[in-house]
């Protein structure tokens, strides 16, 4: 894992050290081949090697696969359907946000919105019984998750999850970016908010009603201002909301 994750997020890495690498596992060969090959990209011609995939997808978005590849064992487990998708969702969201912002790419955060639940999953599978009992009482309360994991665990998932990011030897601003995603403020970095607002526009892509006057509207146009989003530049973005989905369900 830590060799992929390295190269997934190596932004010098080189076409030929990325088919390489790619290459030498099966599996993620498979994945690869079956992302191009799926609807949403639309590709005229079959295709039937790493190297067409990675001209087809570009760079950046085979190094997005190769991440999520890479963390898919780690959400194996009663919940992780969920999580996961959800973490692909807040993934795809970043590209998106960073986008309509007209800034470089932050590819990192990418991988930093697959793995910023990656807590959760560890207290469920450490410590099921209590981390249930707060996942419920949060729910119930509609308060914080991390906040009731401080009162009754001592701890909570994100500072779980940014030690785990350090024991993976993955990038440290990966593991803050983990560690912080529930952490905001008038002077956070361009990536953290761009974090903040990717997970806020997942959640909402679950509401039936995911707009204007909808539930989690109103947090979640908050968390877009600041990134210096109008309420009309908000909408807007959020109609990119099926084309996000359509690609976290490409990635599987």
């Amino acid at each position: 894992m830590a060799e992929l994750l390295g190269i997934a997020n190596d932004p010098t890495v080189s076409f030929s050290k990325l088919t390489q690498v790619i290459s030498r596992d099966q599996a993620l060969t498979l994945r690869m081949l079956t992302v191009a090959n799926s609807p949403y990209y639309g590709c005229s011609r079959r295709i039937d090697s790493v190297r067409s995939a990675i001209a087809v997808l570009g760079t950046r978005q085979v190094q997005n696969i190769a991440s999520a590849m890479a963390l898919a064992p780690a959400f194996e487990s009663q919940h992780g359907p969920r999580l996961w998708q959800h973490g692909l969702t807040t993934a795809v969201w970043t590209k998106h946000i960073v986008r309509a912002l007209g800034v470089p790419p932050l590819d990192y955060v990418f991988t930093a919105g697959l793995l910023h639940d990656i807590g959760v999953v560890l207290l469920l599978g450490n410590a099921p019984e209590a981390e249930n009992a707060c996942m419920d009482q949060a729910e119930k309360e509609q308060r914080p998750l991390a906040d009731v994991e401080r009162e009754h665990l001592g701890t909570d998932h994100a500072y779980i999850g940014a030690r785990a990011c350090s024991n993976w030897k993955l990038p440290e601003r990966l593991a803050e970016l983990v560690g912080d995603h529930h952490v905001s403020g008038e002077h956070d970095a361009l990536d953290l908010k761009v974090l903040h607002a990717a997970n806020a526009l997942a959640k909402l892509c679950d509401s039936p009603n995911p707009g204007p006057g909808g539930p989690g509207w109103e947090a979640t146009l908050e968390v877009l201002e600041r990134l210096d989003f109008s309420e009309e530049e908000a909408v807007e973005l959020l109609t990119a909301r099926g084309d996000v989905v359509a690609e976290a369900s490409s990635f599987g």
